[in-house]
């Protein structure tokens, strides 16, 4: 109750501006699409409406939320300081008393609005953005499915208003940030490469908590500090500062506001610089015909061995991972494209190795058996260590495994919540400690990449997640080559029609 409290002071402390005056340095909007009707999906999407309202406003920098809600869509701008609406008309449900009221503009429309008429996301770029010289940021919430982009939801009226917007106010967005699942896909990429200078997206299954929203306001003080930086470089600089305020408030290490969401997979944010998008997609084209030739036997290893490289959608797979399994294969044919392509992902550089140190003890006596444990031998999180022993010999305690050793052992302890490893060499009968207590404690959970090349691929990082714990990424996904299409809309693809990727 208190939070709700603190989030109504905040709102009407926060939202409460002077009419716009055009002379914003960074202008934000924020579509929430309705492809998800359940409950749970418009509480996260309130959470996160929520956390705009902690940011200041009354700065040089502005906001406009559009929302698609299950009975209406709205767009809300905190501007016109003498009108008010209706507090709860921005949620999904009412949190707050019927008279309470917020200071600025809401227009309404009818349910699907944003997703179904061909002009709605025009409308709302129009009313969202009015400086011609201000950097202008666009953020996109809703689920993401891949190749054909948002679900339920056609590419080409997204990325036709966006163009058609540009086009009639001779304006461009400088960052389109995908605040989506699977969108950092170089199929759903290429489509959209013209609509905005640069991208943040994540290949990967992402959190429904999303972005860490309350950090907008903070985007005006990375473009004052590089304020001698051309345009591009500061919206660079922005985007980078917002990368990194996602996946720290995704890291269990840095003990980020959103590390209790973090499961199964990692938080995986890239930057992308769309103008180099067309480099990587001509090489992929070649790599096509040489794949089209694969006997059975090369489609089997191949299927093999991208295994590890693939999303949490297995028909999604890491760009560099499928590079990497193209050299292991010894392809002499495709040896010097692989090799050209590579390089546009800086793929030789040590960083694409595991974030998760590994840990190796050799067994000090014939009669040793080894207990482990995690955070202190507490039980909290001890379920969870047990992915990382999968093909050893144990037993389950309430706060500790015991593990049955030959010679050595070695293990990746370090998934999501653990700390701290815990082991201790016991003998074998009497479990008395054999030696001192071993205690390793974790220091990183969060790794950043900043490529060397001039590919697309500016900057990403991850954070450890359960399900791999010894994940390479590359920052960039595509659609695995030999699965079906996800869907007829995927042959309109200027992608598929330039490479013919998926049979």
């Amino acid at each position: 109750m208190f939070k709700i409290f603190l989030a109504v002071f905040l709102f009407f402390l926060t939202l409460i501006p002077s009419v716009v005056s055009a002379n914003e340095k960074i202008e934000t909007a924020t579509m929430f699409f309705n492809n998800d009707s359940s409950e749970a999906y418009h509480l996260d999407v309130d959470r996160n409406v929520l956390e705009l309202a902690r940011n200041d406003f009354s700065k040089e920098i502005s906001l406009s939320i559009g929302r698609s809600l299950n009975y209406f869509s709205y767009i809300y701008r905190p501007e016109a300081a003498s009108r008010f609406v209706s507090l709860n008309s921005l949620f999904y449900q009412d949190y707050f008393s019927a008279d309470a009221k917020i200071k600025g503009s809401l227009q309404k429309f009818q349910s699907q609005f944003f997703e179904s008429d061909s002009k709605a996301l025009l409308k709302f770029l129009k009313l969202s953005f009015k400086n011609p010289q201000s950097i202008k940021i666009l953020f996109l919430y809703g689920h993401g499915v891949g190749a054909l982009g948002f679900k339920d939801i056609i590419t080409s009226q997204i990325k036709e208003q966006i163009l058609t917007w540009s086009e009639e106010t001779g304006m461009k967005l400088d960052l389109l940030v995908l605040d989506s699942c699977f969108l950092g896909n170089i199929d759903f990429l290429y489509e959209m490469r013209n609509v905005s200078r640069f991208t943040l997206a994540s290949p990967e299954a992402e959190f429904s908590s999303g972005q860490p929203f309350d950090m907008i306001d903070s985007l005006l003080e990375v473009d004052n500090k590089h304020s001698s930086l051309n345009r591009e470089e500061r919206v660079r600089k922005i985007a980078e500062e917002i990368l990194n305020k996602f996946l720290a408030s995704y890291s269990t290490v840095l003990k980020g506001r959103e590390r209790r969401n973090v499961d199964s997979s990692s938080a995986i944010f890239s930057l992308i610089d769309n103008k180099n998008l067309s480099k990587v997609v001509l090489s992929l084209k070649k790599i096509r015909v040489f794949l089209d030739q694969f006997s059975q036997k090369e489609r089997e290893l191949f299927n093999k061995k991208i295994v590890k490289f693939q999303m949490e959608n297995p028909d999604l797979i890491d760009f560099g991972g499928m590079l990497v399994v193209l050299s292991e294969m010894g392809l002499v044919d495709l040896s010097n494209e692989i090799i050209k392509t590579k390089k546009l992902f800086d793929l030789s550089s040590s960083d694409f190795t595991s974030i998760s140190p590994h840990v190796s003890l050799k067994s000090p006596a014939e009669n040793a058996i080894l207990k482990i444990g995690v955070n202190d031998w507490s039980a909290q999180e001890i379920g969870t260590l047990e992915a990382a022993l999968v093909g050893k010999r144990y037993q389950r305690f309430e706060t500790y495994f015991l593990v049955s050793v030959d010679k050595s052992f070695r293990i990746y302890p370090f998934l999501p919540h653990i700390l701290e490893f815990n082991a201790q060499w016991v003998d074998v009968k009497s479990h008395k400690a054999l030696g001192t207590e071993i205690k390793v404690v974790r220091t990183s959970d969060l790794k950043i990449h900043r490529n060397k090349s001039s590919g697309p691929v500016l900057l990403f990082g991850f954070t450890e997640s359960k399900r791999a714990y010894q994940k390479i990424y590359s920052g960039l996904g595509i659609s695995h080559p030999f699965r079906p299409m996800p869907g007829f809309d995927y042959f309109d693809l200027e992608f598929q029609q330039t490479t013919n990727w998926l049979k």
